[in-house]
């Protein structure tokens, strides 16, 4: 049951995406103060440009993370100058990035997560990983956004 509320919920933000994209184009359009509004009116506007940042970030993260295209998988490899490409694509320091984690207690939930390329000193690096953990051995996939 569990899993079919989540693919559900799943299905559903993505179906969200153009009305939100919709709800984003609307927030901006101005208003006169010959458009006669009611006082109800007035808040409501207030209210839909309090929400409107919260909206903007659940729109973005849909369209980055989840409806975003695959643009490349695989694992990294260094060029003769030391950075980084995936599949023919750089790699660049505060790039977002999925990296592939495997879970050593239950490798069934090993699954994708979201983070940025670092470079420390020349050495390239998964910032949610850490310095120490080579990208080399780390599968990892960019989308395009």
């Amino acid at each position: 049951m569990k899993r079919e509320s989540i693919i559900e919920s799943i299905k559903l933000l993505k179906d969200m995406e153009p009305t939100l994209k919709k709800l984003l184009e609307l927030k901006d359009i101005e208003w006169d103060d010959d458009d006669n509004f009611t006082s109800e009116e007035y808040y409501q506007m207030y209210v839909l440009h309090r929400v409107s940042n919260n909206v903007e970030q659940v729109f973005n993260y849909l369209t980055q993370n989840l409806n975003a295209p695959i643009l490349a998988e695989g694992y990294a490899k260094k060029d003769s100058k030391g950075e980084y490409q995936l599949e023919g694509y750089w790699l660049l320091p505060g790039q977002q990035i999925e990296f592939w984690y495997e879970d050593d207690y239950d490798p069934e939930t090993s699954h994708y997560l979201i983070s940025k390329i670092g470079v420390d000193k020349g050495k390239y690096y998964i910032e949610s990983l850490g310095k120490e953990v080579n990208i080399e051995g780390v599968k990892i996939r960019l989308k395009t956004y």
